[in-house]
């Protein structure tokens, strides 16, 4: 684990090396994570490695670890953005969350989002597609493939009330996260 910069917030990146076993995906890391560890230790990354990187005397050299936005990431075909639409949400998400690498099922609160990035991107796509919406969609619908698929009058897969109580949990999370204003002292 590493705390990176990104867009002048700092940020929690895990390092994983395969070992031969086939590694769950990150949202499955993240699930797993979010319910046994408070929501600021999760980490908004994962970064797979052939090998860590070992200084002269075979500890992790944290210095030599990558940036997680330095990495490009593959996108297979699935991945492919669909629409401007979609474009549009994760052009504003990679703006207020300083996430370049946004995906179409990444969830907003997962990426680090809080509720004033949530007003802020609220604000920002009103304007960018001229028309209404209501923040409670943004909740309801918290993935750029979600919330296209609602705003474009798709219907969206309904969550399970699993899935539901968990994104309240991150919900909650999120808003009770303090935000920094600034810094103290020099």
């Amino acid at each position: 684990m590493k705390v990176v910069q990104a867009g002048g917030q700092k940020r929690l990146a895990a390092y994983l090396v395969d070992d031969g076993d086939r590694l769950p995906g990150a949202h499955q890391l993240r699930s797993r994570l979010q319910s046994r560890l408070p929501e600021h230790m999760v980490p908004a990354s994962f970064v797979r490695l052939p090998a860590l990187p070992l200084n002269a005397n075979g500890k992790v050299d944290r210095s030599a670890l990558p940036d997680p936005e330095a990495l490009q990431v593959p996108k297979s075909p699935t991945d492919a953005v669909k629409g401007d639409l979609e474009e549009i949400i994760i052009q504003i998400w990679r703006k207020v969350l300083s996430h370049p690498h946004i995906g179409p099922d990444d969830n907003f609160f997962d990426l680090g989002g809080d509720s004033l990035g949530l007003v802020q991107a609220h604000a920002e796509l009103q304007q960018s597609l001229q028309r209404t919406i209501s923040i409670t969609e943004l909740f309801e619908f918290p993935s750029v493939r979600a919330l296209r698929q609602h705003l474009s009058g798709e219907v969206a897969r309904p969550a399970a009330f699993s899935e539901l109580q968990q994104r309240a949990k991150r919900q909650r999370a999120a808003l009770a996260r303090p935000r920094a204003v600034g810094t103290v002292g020099k």
